[in-house]
């Protein structure tokens, strides 16, 4: 007799969940004896850290800097995340920003933008370098002693102003040698050759044109010992150490020595 019974029907639903299970089950074997033999799989590949190239690093502590790459010669770099990196690096001090880059098979690069030290800042508890925004970079050390020296209460907290006042007369600004913040709100330049600017409470960037124009026509920065007093906006007051000779005319071309 001829049979009539239906034959079975898988449903579409559950071969397609099948299959996702087999397959992730051989994704997931793969990983993980991937990981545990990398040590082989990077000999075979040439995966180790053979090249590991650092730029512009100037300023930044070079031990500090390895721990914080945390790779050494032959490490392998099977795992190896730029942007872990990345991040650890930018914890330094000196750090503003870091590139990095792995270039296959081998090589590791870093690019470091480091920040710009601007002055000295003597603080209760030490000197340190600071940036553009009156901020400590770090523990001044004598490498920085080219550096202006900024001293005063408040002198870290005003050095932005300061340094846009320098900016607007270029021509002095690798001749101060020192800035003292006075009362919390003006400021005395010491130059080279001993020459105090003695600058108004406010109006600085307007004093700062006149010393310009000042020296323009009267190379007064050229006189040593001079303090040349801002402060009184319609008057700018000279005084001249006991021991120029004026003689020869203006400016002193010698001086006397005192006595």
């Amino acid at each position: 007799m001829y049979s009539t019974q239906k034959k079975k029907k898988f449903p579409l639903k559950a071969i397609v969940i099948g299959a996702l299970v087999v397959f992730g089950s051989l994704v997931t074997y793969g990983v993980g004896k991937a990981f545990l033999e990398q040590d082989g799989i990077a000999k075979v590949l040439g995966a180790k850290a053979k090249h590991i190239m650092v730029e512009g690093a100037l300023y930044v502590d070079q031990q500090a800097l390895r721990e914080k790459i945390g790779l050494n010669f032959n490490d392998p770099l099977i795992g190896f995340k730029a942007a872990d990196v990345k991040a650890r690096v930018e914890e330094l001090p000196w750090v503003s920003k870091a590139e990095v880059q792995r270039q296959l098979p081998s090589t590791v690069k870093v690019k470091l933008y480091e920040k710009k030290p601007l002055a000295l800042w003597q603080s209760d508890d030490g000197r340190y370098v600071i940036d553009r925004e009156g901020n400590p970079i770090n523990r001044a050390t004598d490498i920085f002693n080219y550096l202006p020296l900024l001293t005063g209460v408040s002198s870290s907290e005003n050095a932005p102003k300061l340094f846009a006042m320098i900016a607007e007369s270029p021509h002095l600004d690798n001749k101060i040698t020192s800035a003292e913040f006075i009362g919390e709100r003006r400021w005395n330049l010491m130059f080279e050759n001993n020459v105090l600017v003695q600058l108004p409470e406010g109006a600085s960037v307007s004093a700062m044109k006149k010393l310009k124009k000042l020296n323009d026509s009267k190379d007064v920065m050229k006189v040593d010992g001079i303090v040349i007093d801002l402060r009184i906006e319609d008057r700018i007051i000279l005084r001249l150490p006991d021991n120029v000779d004026l003689s020869a005319g203006w400016p002193p071309q010698s001086q006397k020595n005192s006595v």
